[in-house]
């Protein structure tokens, strides 16, 4: 079963009312370890994932932080940081992987998301154009950059911005997208509609990140979201 990303999308408790996580640097295809077989990435992704920062903190201590790249390990810091609400700390570890790598989409994403939680949508926006600079089939940045403009209300940029979205057959993005502009304008049966097509058509790991995002608008409820189809 394909799935959006290969690793890991970490939750924040606690985060504001809008849907916006940090991204495990493992979890997005584009950012696969050269060395796969010499990095502790995957044991970093682990440890932070269930909470485990002093093991986790124990690997990016090293001399050679475990094997992952800086700019890795930078995200990683910042992803600790954020889900400890220590949100400048998380910041300025996303803006140093930036600096050390601009192409390092993990970076943009991330502090995107932080941005996005913050209600900062200019922010949040223009890191989600950096991410699809660098990869302009990233399917939750190029949703995420049309909820900045619903939510700062430039209906002409959304308009446009839908125009640049297509159907594909490896995401739901299209679907999620036509969603979201009808429940944005009160069509609710309209953006069921998308919404029943996208989770019949595609695995259920797919469709998650996407419902969570409608989840958190207000536009489905948490029973529509755990419906099967």
């Amino acid at each position: 079963m394909r799935r959006l990303f290969s690793g890991i999308a970490i939750l924040v408790s606690g985060a504001a009312s809008l849907s916006a996580q940090p991204v495990d640097p493992a979890g997005t295809a584009s950012n696969a370890v050269e060395n796969a077989t010499v990095s502790q990435l995957p044991a970093v992704s682990e440890f932070v994932r269930f909470g485990q920062y002093s093991e986790a903190l124990a690997i990016l201590n090293q001399e050679d932080a475990g094997g992952l790249r800086p700019e890795e390990a930078k995200v990683y810091r910042g992803i600790m940081a954020w889900r400890q609400g220590q949100i400048q700390a998380a910041e300025g570890y996303f803006r140093d992987a930036i600096a050390m790598n601009p192409g390092y989409d993990s970076g943009h994403f991330n502090l995107g998301e932080l941005a996005y939680s913050r209600r900062d949508f200019e922010e949040a926006l223009n890191a989600y154009r950096a991410v699809i600079a660098i990869d302009e089939t990233n399917p939750v940045a190029q949703l995420k950059g049309l909820l900045c403009l619903i939510q700062l209300d430039r209906q002409s940029d959304a308009d446009e911005w839908m125009k640049t979205i297509h159907y594909s057959s490896k995401n739901p993005l299209f679907y999620y997208a036509h969603a979201v502009r009808h429940f944005q304008r009160g069509e609710t049966d309209a953006g069921m509609y998308f919404v029943v097509a996208a989770r019949q058509l595609f695995a259920r790991s797919d469709n998650q990140i996407f419902l969570t995002f409608l989840l958190e608008q207000g536009w489905i409820t948490p029973a529509e979201m755990n419906r099967e189809i």
